[in-house]
């Protein structure tokens, strides 16, 4: 009887022992849990929805989800002389920018905030086709005691409206590429291209003056569009972002390496063709002249024409008109070849 009495005090001491390091280590856990989702919040923390269709995303990206040689961006001119760190890092902040993600959260010591902004200036003169991302309302902040940083992402469009009109786009583009699929020469698809835009578009000095950052003020889709591909390829109005970015677009789009330069308040573009690199500015393509209405005082704007001067030129003719910004810190090629360009070809007019 003893002995059961013994066995039974035995057991129940070891219950109860066995009781309280389960609820030491339950409290542990809920420690180590509660340190975790800290954590977690500050990495991984879900922005709520903002516009009609935005789906709310983990803002982190692991390594593991990008992958730096198999993307779209193989071939693009900034992303071409881009470290395979730097690479890593771009692609993260394109994806974000692709699926409209409203921030993303980055630990600090793998890249500054002037490198982020690097990246991003490059992922917009790579992408045309991004024409929702804001580049100039977004950016990185510091957070949590200098630990994190989170990019503050800034898009013009909705989800829907970017659907919409990545529609529209679509139709404008099959009906172009129907037309350049007959240009047989790069040279040919260069000038198909120049005077494409040239014909479909007006250059829109109001807003060129006004600027990119007054145009939210103006409260109009078409004003803002004027600043990206839309407005050239469906509205037919921009300034010389919106035709440089066109230029760069459909280029791509036939397979040849365009890309986006930036310059002291303009842009233009450079392009490769075969296998030589030239300048193009296709806004300057697209002279006009400005009159004034002597009764009313209207400044009135008139097309001239296609100066064809300014398609595939080299560097020493470009810098008789402009310079490439000194801010840009990625390496621009000397632009030598003159058999693409048009007075090589065909004299002084392309079309004789």
């Amino acid at each position: 009887m003893k002995k059961t009495l013994l066995c039974c005090l035995l057991a129940l001491t070891a219950i109860a022992a066995a009781g309280c390091n389960s609820s030491a280590d339950s409290n542990k856990n809920a420690t180590d849990t509660s340190a975790t989702q800290a954590v977690s919040s500050a990495t991984e923390a879900t922005e709520q929805p903002t516009g009609k269709s935005y789906i709310a995303k983990p803002n982190y990206i692991e390594d593991r989800d990008v992958d730096i040689n198999n993307t779209t961006s193989q071939g693009r001119f900034c992303y071409s002389q881009l470290s395979d760190k730097q690479k890593l890092y771009y692609e993260k902040l394109r994806t974000a920018v692709e699926q409209q993600r409203k921030g993303l959260y980055w630990n600090n010591r793998e890249c500054t905030a002037q490198e982020i902004d690097d990246l991003l200036n490059y992922i917009t003169y790579d992408y045309p086709e991004y024409f929702w991302f804001s580049r100039e309302n977004t950016g990185a902040e510091t957070i949590n005691d200098k630990l994190v940083y989170r990019v503050k992402f800034h898009y013009e469009y909705d989800a829907d409206q970017v659907k919409e009109l990545q529609g529209k786009l679509k139709t404008v583009t099959d009906e172009f590429l129907k037309e350049a699929k007959k240009q047989k020469t790069d040279y040919e698809k260069s000038l198909y291209t120049y005077e494409y835009i040239i014909n479909n578009t007006k250059y829109n000095q109001k807003n060129a003056t006004a600027g990119y950052n007054y145009f939210t003020e103006m409260e109009s889709d078409d004003v803002l569009a004027c600043w990206n591909i839309t407005g050239v390829l469906l509205n037919g109005d921009a300034v010389c972002r919106g035709y440089t970015q066109a230029y760069q677009y459909l280029m791509n789009l036939q397979g040849i390496e365009c890309a986006y330069v930036v310059g002291d308040n303009h842009c233009w573009n450079l392009t490769k063709l075969d296998n030589e690199w030239y300048y193009t500015d296709v806004t300057w393509g697209d002279p006009f002249t400005e009159e004034t209405d002597p009764e009313t005082g209207e400044v009135k704007y008139t097309e001239d024409g296609i100066d064809y001067s300014y398609l595939n030129m080299t560097t020493e003719q470009l810098l008789k008109i402009h310079k490439p910004d000194p801010n840009f810190k990625l390496e621009l090629p000397e632009c030598t070849a003159t058999k693409d360009s048009p007075t090589a070809i065909r004299g002084d007019n392309p079309r004789d």
